[in-house]
């Protein structure tokens, strides 16, 4: 990760907005998620790119963005703890783990 992280708004910024993927039928709104991860999974390299490849900056964008989206789009959990292994793995001359558990 760097250590200057992109402003959220600019994340935010990347991605499609909702409404785009909101249909008004006869009998309410209905959101199209099949759409909707389409564009959220095309846009997502960029996304994280950008964030740094930080995992918590590419949540809070997509929780900013969508009321809901799929885990199958963006799995938060996994790509925490994928980042969190990388940054244990990383151990100093002396042995000691630097970084979060």
């Amino acid at each position: 990760m760097e250590n200057v992280q992109t402003p959220l708004q600019e994340l935010i910024n990347l991605l499609p907005s909702e409404s785009e993927f909101i249909f008004k039928g006869e009998y309410g709104d209905t959101l199209n998620f099949d759409k909707m991860n389409k564009s959220i999974s095309a846009v997502l390299p960029t996304l994280k790119e950008k964030a740094g490849d930080c995992p918590c900056c590419i949540f809070a964008a997509l929780r900013q963005t969508y009321e809901c989206f799929q885990r199958d789009v963006y799995d938060f959990a996994k790509e925490q703890k994928n980042m969190l292994a990388e940054v244990n793995s990383n151990k100093s001359e002396d042995g000691e783990r630097y970084g979060m558990y």
